[in-house]
């Protein structure tokens, strides 16, 4: 084998040609060999030679040695040499030869005529089929259907050779065997092969097939549907659909090729076409859905996925049985198919599918698809209900899910869905990016393009999020697009092209830099078409990116435009990542216009604002290392906004602390240019210049040249210097790598803004004074220095630091200095207080005026730095800093930071002082309060607590009442069923068991409303209002409690109108009209009615009314029915229990929403329970 490779590198082209040469010198039997030899390969074996050159192994030995000996073939065994007698004996050698060169091989082959050759390819493959094994015949698929199918087509019709044209079962046999040939080619990802081969089964079939080969021809042009589909074939594929419909037998054969038909609509970017067809196919198989679900729709089907996991643990559904029915297999396909569009056009029925298929999953088995549907249902956890913990549950589950089920077919959609719409909520979306591309490989491996392709597209919107560095982005993005183009996906196409469009803006390579309009990508046109396609994801991708960049490059107005319209159709992006962005930046931009807008302008925005915080709070609360910087980010800008200057900055370092730290480069530099907006507005040049060249630095590492280049633009005076040393630099290493000084530069100044946010955090003081003094010595290079404060024209030492050792000096000694000329330089101290200049000495023992005086003399410092802190031209103190190392030790530079380091410095020691004399005046007045008020309150107290002690004891004489009540009959029934289980006629047992049903009833109607009741008291329940249409929840009551209004045939209806929207909290308003409601038909008789109305009035409030024609209530009654120190156990028309703790309970409920609740009744006439609450506010 060694020998053979050597000789075929070797063998040139002159070579080649003299083996040419020597062909044509060969005898008629080696030349005849040979061409056969061709015909089968350009390696062959012995033992097929042997059969089609129709002589014995030895001749057929003895022919070839002619060629072997010229070089012509090489032998790649040694078995050649001995002399064969028998075909058996033959056969048990793999005697196999190859030609020493391919141009060999052609010239050869070439010799045969075309008739010839097909006959001979007839023959091989006749023989190949005939003797090989049945696992050789699958391992050696191609080889056998390429000569039957080359042979094919000029086969001679001999007795040893029968046509397949003529002979059906020949021809039966070549259909199965290039089908055999098409689907192994699909399992390896070879579609165009496969299709080749499947279009040969099919052209060779006839109509009468349909009938004698039914189930061969079902396969065969379903599968060739779906290899059209994969080729992007879909004329064709659209007749072999027609043939199969037309020729099924049953609908389950049908739906095979609709599954194809969604598939095929789907790369065709035909998502509303997708779900049409999958709705009405799901409608043949006994699925009828709405296109358009309502919430109370998804709702309802949430409740019953949330009752059948009621006792099951999420990981042991893994261990369900498996799904065999293939009816609901069928419908779980279907559904499957539609997800992905459904997502995109029809976020209510994506839902609603998801949801079935979990519920399938759940009630029936699990099958391969299961994963997908834990999956799905993971990602409404997560992204609609915000349940995470949930969420992350099924997502591991789907994984589990995954590996069990080893076909490959689902992998890509399953690990699309888990890391990109669930990990991210409790993960650094980082994390998501190797698993999305993973999910691209097991997607294209398999023939799953539509989420292969979504994968490598959410990658690439992924890694823009992330803020990967935009020069290999771009790479990355020109990769993507020929992949996810060869994949024919234009939905996938398009996100990939809009993201690769945002990162030429930044990059520069579009003008104007803030219009998402350009080479690959333009908004203004794929808008119009995603809005007749309904497209709401694609949509809400596209104005996410146009806002993006827009608010990059200052165009808030517009910015904003694109915002609302993202959080318009924010549904179609449910789950993903891009939605804390959009809510990132929609607050943003609100901010950044904030003050131009109008009075009821600045309250719409400060609203939206405070709306989305509350979210980013509880994504950042999961999820930090993703979301905390975002939060801070739009707290310091809502706060600068607002005029807290102090609480801005604060923000504004904890955004860039935790951008940094959590790798977000991209929102790291969004920071530093607001933060030094901030500074710039509120009089702190110096600052916000630091704040620009950390910002400068943060676009340059994130790549984004053109906003480096705004802001050279915008601050040329800022920028000259780095400009100037990134002259020589080219824009690819811009990235990577500045200057020398100027990267030291732009870290000293990082180090600089945290010593001022360090000084701005301090509130106390004396740790004040301390920090400044401290941080100041760090960042100019001394070796001690003090802080001397000036108060009321009188100066005091107030801090002394040392890098050398901690400070030991009280402020006795520190005192004590001041006012010796020998131990502290007060001359210097005294000029600066009087001139309110600055003294630097690079040398203080031989330079200016101050080297006679007595400290210099005697301690001999070199260099000196003394200044003065001024605030409102009021000298605050004064700063002396020492370095007995060197002379020259204080530069004109550091001159500049003790002064930015000052300003801060003089701000928060007049604040804090305020603060502290604030803070006094506060506790004396605190003092004063608390001894006033402490006798009263300790007098209300108790009073309290006598009530509460009342309140107890009625609660536990409730509890030991009426409990007991429902349990007598309970036990007393299940007693009787035991002693008469044997006995007792089939009536009375089935009486017993209502009972026992009955009372176990009360027992749990009771306790939950003893629950609420117990939450009230303990202020546990969540007051969240929002507005409600009472009509829906009004009509959910009366199907939740028709069953027992059926059974007791009472009338229940509602009156309520589609106008009436309350402001409420729906939990707390559900409950009290479900209570009143039960109550009302507790105590109505049959025949009787119970109505709920609800009327508005002029005074902004709804009252909401539930009348019955029961048994009614004495005036008596009515008076105490909402106190809890009168018992009110009733009894109902059937002998219902009641506490009256329920209308307690609703009462409490009524009062935290802002109403009232009152009851008017007449004996044996009936009850109206009236209660109010607020109606919304329109807009």
């Amino acid at each position: 084998m060694i020998f053979y490779k050597i000789q075929a590198q070797l063998m040139t082209d002159n070579v080649v040609d003299l083996m040419s040469n020597k062909i044509a010198r060969l005898k008629a039997h080696s030349q005849k060999i040979l061409n056969l030899a061709a015909c089968i390969g350009n390696t062959f074996d012995l033992y097929t030679l042997t059969a089609i050159y129709n002589h014995a192994p030895h001749k057929t030995i003895a022919d070839m040695h002619e060629a072997i000996e010229m070089g012509l073939v090489i032998s790649l065994v040694e078995a050649y040499r001995y002399k064969f007698e028998a075909d058996d004996e033959l056969s048990s050698f793999g005697i196999t030869y190859k030609f020493a060169h391919n141009r060999i091989y052609r010239a050869l082959y070439e010799q045969v005529h075309d008739a010839d050759r097909q006959n001979i390819h007839w023959q091989v493959g006749q023989f190949l089929v005939a003797n090989l094994p049945a696992e050789d015949l699958e391992s050696r698929i191609f080889e056998v259907v390429n000569h039957l199918n080359v042979g094919e087509k000029g086969s001679n019709t001999t007795p040893q050779t029968p046509s397949i044209q003529s002979e059906g079962v020949y021809r039966n046999k070549l259909i199965e065997l290039n089908l055999t040939a098409a689907q192994k080619a699909k399992s390896s990802a070879a579609y165009q092969a496969a299709y080749g081969y499947i279009k040969t089964s099919i052209s060779l079939s006839n109509n009468e097939d349909w009938h004698d080969y039914y189930d061969l021809m079902l396969t065969v042009y379903t599968q060739g549907a779906e290899l059209a589909y994969l080729n992007s074939d879909f004329e064709h594929e659209k007749f072999l659909i027609e043939q199969v419909l037309k020729r099924s037998k049953t609908l389950l054969d049908k739906v095979h090729v609709y599954e194809v038909q969604i598939q095929s609509l789907i790369a065709q970017d035909k998502s509303l076409e997708s779900i049409r067809k999958a709705l009405q196919t799901l409608r043949l198989l006994g699925v009828n859905l709405p296109e358009n679900p309502s919430k109370l729709f998804i709702a309802f089907e949430m409740v019953k996925i949330k009752f059948k996991l009621i006792g099951k643990e999420i990981g042991d559904l893994a261990n369900l049985p498996e799904m065999t029915d293939p009816h609901k297999l069928a419908i779980m396909r279907i559904m499957n198919r539609a997800g992905t569009p459904a997502y995109n056009t029809a976020p209510n029925l994506y839902a609603v599918l998801s949801l079935r298929r979990a519920s399938l999953s759940i009630t029936h088995g699990n099958s391969s698809m299961a994963s997908t549907s834990y999956a799905t249902y993971g990602l409404l956890s997560s992204g609609v209900v915000g349940d995470f913990d949930t969420g992350c549950c099924f997502g591991k589950l789907a994984m589990t899910m995954m590996e069990r089920y080893k076909t490959g077919q689902h992998n890509a959609r399953v690990m699309l869905v888990t890391s990109i719409f669930i990990r991210h909520w409790k993960h650094h979306l980082r994390d998501s990016l190797e698993p999305l591309y993973q999910a691209y490989q097991a997607g294209s491996s398999v023939g799953d393009f539509e989420y292969a392709s979504l994968a490598l597209s959410l990658h690439s919107a992924v890694s823009f999020i992330v803020g990967e560095n935009l020069n290999g982005f771009a790479q990355n993005l020109a990769r993507n697009d020929a992949s996810i183009n060869q994949m024919g996906q234009e939905k996938a196409v398009q996100l990939n092209r809009c993201t690769w469009q945002i990162v030429a803006n930044l990059l520069g390579q579009n003008d104007p830099s803030h219009l998402l309009v350009g080479k690959y990508y333009d908004h203004k046109k794929m808008v119009s078409f995603y809005r007749q396609a309904h497209d709401f994801s694609s949509l809400v991708i596209g104005y996410y990116y146009q806002m993006v960049i827009a608010y990059l490059f200052h165009e808030y107005a517009f910015a904003l435009e694109n915002a609302e319209q993202a959080e318009r159709y924010i549904q179609g992006i449910s789950g993903l990542p891009n939605i804390a962005v959009v809510n990132f930046y929609g607050s943003l931009t609100r901010l950044a216009l904030y003050e131009r807008a109008s009075s009821s302008g600045k309250r719409r925005f400060l609203k939206k604002v405070n709306a989305n915080q509350k979210k980013l709070k509880k994504w950042a609360y999961y999820a930090p290392m993703n979301q905390e910087h975002r939060y801070h980010l739009v707290e310091a800008e809502k706060a600068c906004v607002l005029g807290k200057c102090g609480q801005a900055w604060e923000q504004y370092t904890q955004a860039i602390d935790f951008a940094n730290k959590n790798g977000y480069i991209n929102d790291k530099a969004v920071a530093y240019e607001c933060a030094a907006k901030f500074h710039m507005e509120h009089g702190d040049p110096q600052i916000a210049t630091l704040y620009l060249k950390n910002a400068h630095y943060a676009y340059h590492q994130w790549g984004a040249s053109a906003k480096v280049e705004q802001l050279e633009n915008k601050y040329p005076s800022v920028f000259v210097q780095i400009k100037a040393g990134m002259q020589t630099t080219t824009s690819s290493t811009l990235v990577n790598t500045v200057s020398k000084s100027t990267s030291s530069s732009l870290l000293d100044f990082a180090s600089i803004i945290k010593a001022s946010q360090a000084i701005s955090s301090e509130i106390d003081l004396n740790k004040l004074l301390a920090t400044l003094i401290k941080v100041v010595i760090e960042n100019v290079g001394a070796q001690h220095g003090h802080l001397i404060l000036s108060e009321q024209g009188q100066l005091s030492i107030e801090a002394y630091s040392s890098i050398e050792q901690e400070s030991t000096k009280t402020k006795q000694v520190l005192l004590l200095q001041l006012h010796d000329s020998e131990a502290f330089p007060i001359e210097i101290i005294h000029y600066v207080a009087r001139t309110r200049k600055h003294v630097v000495l690079n040398d203080a023992r031989h330079e200016g005026r101050f080297s006679r005086i007595p400290y210099i003399k005697i301690h001999q410092p070199l260099s000196i730095l003394c200044t003065p802190l001024i605030h409102h031209n009021e000298l605050k103190g004064i700063l002396y800093l020492e370095n007995n190392l060197t002379t020259n030790a204080f530069t004109p530079d550091h001159l500049e930071i003790i002064h930015m380091l000052g300003t801060q410095a003089t701000i928060s020691i007049a604040n804090t002082q305020a603060i502290t004399a604030q803070a006094e005046q506060e506790r004396l007045r605190l003092e004063q309060e608390q001894l006033r008020f402490q006798n009263q309150l300790l007098e209300t107290q108790s009073k309290e607590l006598a009530r509460l002690n009342a309140d107890k004891d009625k609660f536990f004489s409730i509890v030991a009442h009426d409990l007991k009540g429902p349990f007598n009959p309970l036990l007393g029934a299940a007693e009787l069923m035991m002693f008469l289980v044997k006995d007792a006629p089939r009536e009375e047992l089935k009486e017993m068991v209502e009972i026992i049903q009955a009372s176990a009833k009360n027992v749990y109607d009771l306790l939950e409303n003893l629950l609420q009741w117990a939450r009230i008291q303990m202020g546990r329940m969540e007051y969240k209002p929002l507005s409600i249409h009472l009509k829906e929840l009004a009509d959910v009551n009366i199907r939740l409690l028709s069953a027992n209004a059926k059974d007791k045939k009472i009338t229940l209806q509602s009156t309520v109108t589609d106008d009436i929207i309350v402001h409420a909290d729906d939990h707390m308003l559900d409950t009290v009209i479900r209570n009143i409601t039960s109550n009302a038909l507790k105590f109505t008789p049959s025949g009787g009615s119970v109505t709920i109305s609800a009327e508005s009035d002029k005074s902004q409030f709804v009252t909401v009314a539930v009348t019955d024609t029961g048994v009614g209530i004495s005036q008596k009654d009515v008076a105490s029915l909402f106190k809890i120190d009168v018992h009110h156990s009733t009894v109902g028309t059937d002998n219902e229990q009641g506490t009256g703790l329920g209308l307690i309970m609703c009462k409490e409920m009524v009062k935290k929403n802002g109403g009232r609740i009152w009851v008017e009744s007449e004996l044996g006439k009936g009850t109206a329970v009236k209660f109010t609450v607020p109606i919304a506010q329109k807009g």
